[in-house]
């Protein structure tokens, strides 16, 4: 019997060094992804004046004397290592009617102009582009950072570093659609992301924080808001979400938490918004409020948005201080959450409450955390516990 003893514990101190091993794999390899954790450094070999190019033709030449490629798909043109500062004229870098493949890539882009408005001076503009890529660049103090503008549609911003812009960190605005916005620091602007008039495109694993607001969705939809970090923005906005006359939009997998105002902020003029598997905590104001912005309510309990996918919801920070009562399963809630309309008596609501979060969604990744690694530990947890019990029933034996 004692041999039988020694030998799981053998078995357990093996499985345990597995553990150990597995957990600094998990530290040394799985770090939280967002670009924050990318290196700061940027080498620049070259410092140029602003550029405006106008079609394909003046791309090609400018790429013959700045860069390299072929603008195809599987040979994109490639600019990299410039800075441009506009010295606060104009936009670093325009780009007019394009459509070749091109990668910006490892670059500078500071100092444009202040217009923003019918016009807009930024970082980077395309305007009425496609098949651009913007990676790894500092843009910032500037009034946009990169504005995608009139039908700018199929490009790609990732991995850059949006600080300091007076306007707007990312703008996408005037159809323009199916644009990728993923995972960039956008920090220290006025707004951090702004989608206008544009649909379809997908902002996914940012990290969007120190704004005034996280992003704005104004009169646009179909748009995929996936696992971003919209907290800790403040002054004036202070709000991680804000959907205005925004219909249809999937909200999923973000954290909108600590911010000064608002988690989210809706409208009753944009219904229609799937909105599951986010965090609303610990915001200064309320977690999540609805404006009366013209329409006219006619029932007691209106549906203006879906906030839950039919079996899960939401995270609210302050569930358990409303419904004190409430039980869950280790998932959910049993009472929904109501969620205000300003200034009627009316609500909408979250039926099914998450108990945690983040909730381990196939499909979702929560920035900060790696689902599988939490599968994985809490599997090694339970593996564990139960090695102990059949060590402590032999020791019974």
């Amino acid at each position: 019997m004692r041999e039988k003893t020694r030998l799981i514990q053998k078995k357990i101190g093996l499985f345990k060094v597995l553990v150990f091993s597995t957990l600094l794999a998990g530290i040394l390899v799985v770090a939280p992804e967002n670009a924050a954790a990318r290196p700061a450094g940027i080498h620049l070999a070259d410092t140029i004046p602003p550029v405006i190019i106008n079609g394909n033709a003046e791309l090609a030449v400018f790429i013959g004397s700045r860069g390299s490629g072929q603008g195809t798909l599987p040979n994109p043109y490639v600019l990299q290592n410039i800075s441009i500062s506009a010295g606060h004229v104009g936009s670093c870098l325009l780009l007019n009617g394009t459509d070749k493949y091109l990668v910006i890539r490892n670059c500078t882009f500071i100092a444009s102009g202040s217009n923003a408005g019918t016009v807009y001076d930024a970082g980077i503009q395309l305007f009425n582009c496609s098949h651009v890529t913007i990676t790894d660049c500092s843009v910032h103090n500037n009034s946009v950072g990169i504005v995608m503008i009139q039908q700018s549609s199929n490009n790609t911003v990732s991995g850059n570093h949006v600080t300091n812009n007076s306007f707007c960190g990312i703008l996408i605005r005037d159809m323009s659609e199916d644009n990728v916005v993923e995972s960039n620091t956008i920090i220290e602007n006025n707004q951090g992301i702004m989608i206008y008039y544009s649909y379809e495109n997908h902002i996914q694993r940012n990290d969007v924080t120190n704004n005034i607001a996280g992003i704005f969705i104004h009169e646009s939809h179909n748009n995929a808001i996936t696992a971003n970090n919209f907290s800790r923005n403040g002054d004036t906005g202070g709000t991680g979400i804000i959907l205005h006359i925004a219909e249809n939009n999937t909200i999923v997998g973000n954290d909108a938490s600590h911010n000064i105002n608002y988690g989210i902020l809706c409208d009753t003029l944009g219904p229609g918004n799937l909105i599951y598997l986010n965090r609303f905590a610990g915001n200064g104001i309320s977690e999540a409020l609805i404006m009366t912005l013209g329409r006219k309510i006619v029932s007691f309990q209106i549906t203006l948005n879906e906030w839950d996918n039919g079996t899960h919801g939401n995270y609210w920070g302050n569930y358990s201080t409303r419904y004190p009562n409430a039980t869950n399963n280790g998932i959910t809630w049993n009472m929904s959450y109501i969620i205000p309309v300003m200034g009627t008596s009316f609500n909408d609501a979250d039926q099914h409450p998450l108990a945690i979060w983040p909730y381990p969604a196939a499909g979702v990744v929560v920035p900060g955390y790696d689902l599988g690694w939490l599968f994985a530990f809490g599997t090694i947890a339970v593996v564990m516990i139960v090695l102990k019990m059949r060590v402590k029933h032999t020791r019974i034996k």
